[in-house]
């Protein structure tokens, strides 16, 4: 597949170091993904993508609920709650 015009090209590669406990994820481009709140790299950090809108979060700065990860108490609230249909 060819990239598109103006489009950076990001390969991405999964695999272990060690045990599967030792999980990565490893980018290779110009441009690596950053958390949204506190600029870590995921080289830097263990980034996680939010449920709702899928933003870049370190573990250390995601809001959890039922052992998920989102960027703001908000959008988990949203996850779970959703909005209200008024009919």
């Amino acid at each position: 597949m060819a990239a598109r015009p103006g489009k950076p090209v990001l390969t991405v590669y999964y695999g272990t170091a060690g045990s599967a406990d030792e999980s990565t994820c490893y980018t290779l481009s110009t441009t690596s993904m950053e958390c949204v709140a506190c600029q870590k790299s995921d080289l830097d950090a263990r980034l996680q993508k939010c449920q709702i809108c899928f933003k870049w979060i370190c573990e250390d700065c995601a809001s959890r609920g039922f052992g998920r990860f989102f960027c703001s108490k908000k959008c988990s609230d949203q996850f779970f709650f959703g909005d209200d249909d008024d009919e």
